[in-house]
């Protein structure tokens, strides 16, 4: 909770242990209205929570979260239960379509194009999984890197200066890097040196 907001989440002093290299340097992170992720992983993913909530915490629906906040805290509640607010699903991600791409439908067709086309089979080559493995990271809220909740703006002699408050863009830029790297690279770096 940050300064009386009940639904504005403020993680001081992180302490990851996890050794992703998206939580490198990382104490400090808020999230705005953020959500929670639950549900059961398929075969051959893994799932590495990078934050949570405490246990001392509770999920509000969008109407509740528009109470008035004295309202918001006189009612709470805890869920007793840790909520993952920030994950890291790896693996081999199975496809949507197994059977290849969905068949358009000849109604939806538009004049002119060859409706024999929505009549072929699919591909018996088509790819019913990544070929490699993969990750992917699912952030419960997207406000936290707006401008207004991790910089703050001054002009001083006629000059903007950005000063950031807590570590919201480190984390996003930490995170486009290691997705974006090498994965032999990046297991090696997070590999914990004895």
């Amino acid at each position: 909770e940050a300064e009386g907001y009940p639904a504005v989440l403020n993680f001081a002093n992180i302490k990851d242990a996890s050794g992703e290299p998206s939580m490198a340097g990382i104490q400090h992170l808020n999230l705005i209205f953020c959500g929670s992720l639950k549900g059961e992983l398929k075969d051959g993913l893994s799932k590495k929570v990078l934050l949570a909530s405490s246990r001392k915490s509770q999920l509000l629906n969008s109407f509740m979260a528009q109470a008035p906040y004295a309202q918001i805290l006189k009612d709470f509640q805890s869920d007793d239960r840790q909520n993952d607010l920030i994950v890291r699903i790896h693996g081999k991600f199975k496809s949507a379509y197994p059977d290849g791409p969905p068949k358009e439908d000849s109604k939806d067709k538009k004049d002119g194009e060859n409706k024999e086309d929505a009549a072929k089979p699919a591909p018996k080559d088509s790819l019913k999984e990544s070929a490699k493995e993969s990750s992917v990271v699912i952030v419960t809220d997207v406000d936290m890197f707006l401008d207004e909740f991790c910089v703050s703006k001054q002009k001083f002699l006629g000059r903007s200066f950005i000063q950031p408050f807590n570590d919201n863009l480190i984390f996003i830029q930490n995170v486009a890097e290691q997705l974006s790297g090498d994965n032999d690279l990046i297991s090696i770096r997070c590999k914990k040196v004895k």
